[in-house]
């Protein structure tokens, strides 16, 4: 097998991204039962961005991708601090493991995330190869049937395929539900309202000592999950929504450790990157447990397209 993709011939876009073609086919439909241009410029963007969903399409599969580490856990190391709190280590490094495109109807996805191990991560993101093995962009040396996790080799499908809203609250910011963040959602954005979502808590959740006593509660953030079609819009689409959240209200300014001055809303924008890991198996527990709940399903359209 190849170890890089194709070269993909330059296609003329238009102001918001979409190839000529696709423009006139693909995004035809209108949001809000319109007929026409609007006046309204954030909604006449939105129109260029995503169609409005269709109830009488059947159930598209999602796309992505689950990377299993052969070299231990490949999520957070979670242990007590033995001052009623936890300590958490960034995840294991991945440098020699192997990846498995899987496909699915979004409804069965909730099922799917209770089976990972906690040596296992997903990418929203595709490669070219249904299996291969995967190493570090240092470790690589064009070994035949391996690819890095990087975006050479990573990229969102052009059907269906999975966005992740993750609303980790930092301290001093007001920490959501899944129904206030999708309230919020709605109100910029109403056709989201049609659409199924799976919610998890996040990996630092749901934590509790050796003696039974809570360390972290259910409140510490979670990942919110949709479909979308087409999956490589996503990135277009999580922008909008973060400037028509900022044009709203929701928007704030978070001081890193560093000093420099980000830009944040009431999900990571950053994590719409079809490379990077969503660290959704739950936590490597040391001197501790974790108990999380089923993950909760909220009924609608399975397809965005």
């Amino acid at each position: 097998m190849n170890t890089k993709r194709k070269a993909v011939p330059p296609q003329k876009v238009g102001a918001m991204g979409e190839t000529a073609s696709n423009q006139q086919a693909k995004y035809s439909s209108f949001p809000d039962n319109q007929q026409g241009p609007t006046d309204n410029p954030a909604a006449s963007q939105r129109q260029r961005i995503f169609p409005h969903p269709k109830a009488d399409e059947p159930t598209t599969d999602i796309a992505f991708t689950i990377i299993t580490n052969h070299d231990g856990p490949l999520t957070k190391t979670i242990r007590p601090d033995g001052q009623g709190g936890i300590i958490k280590k960034p995840a294991a490094n991945l440098v020699r493991g192997v990846t498995k495109r899987v496909t699915m109807p979004f409804r069965k996805f909730g099922p799917f995330l209770r089976t990972l191990q906690n040596n296992q991560a997903l990418c929203h993101g595709v490669s070219d190869y249904p299996q291969a093995n995967i190493t570090s962009r240092a470790k690589f040396n064009g070994e035949p049937d391996t690819i890095t996790r990087t975006s050479e080799y990573f990229h969102y499908p052009t059907g269906a395929g999975i966005g992740m809203f993750d609303h980790d609250p930092k301290p001093g910011q007001k920490t959501l539900s899944a129904d206030e963040l999708l309230d919020i959602i709605y109100s910029v954005c109403p056709d989201f309202r049609r659409l199924s979502t799976w919610w998890t808590p996040s990996t630092s959740s749901c934590i509790f000592d050796n003696n039974k006593n809570e360390l972290t509660g259910i409140g510490a953030g979670f990942h919110l999950y949709f479909p979308f079609e087409p999956a490589d819009k996503l990135p277009e689409f999580a922008d909008w929504l973060s400037r028509q959240l900022w044009l709203a209200g929701h928007g704030h300014i978070f001081i890193s450790r560093t000093g420099s001055l980000l830009t944040r809303t009431v999900f990571d924008l950053t994590v719409f990157s079809p490379e990077r890991l969503d660290f959704v198996a739950g936590a490597d527990c040391i001197d501790c447990n974790q108990r999380l709940p089923e993950p909760v399903y909220r009924k609608g359209l399975e397809v965005w397209a």
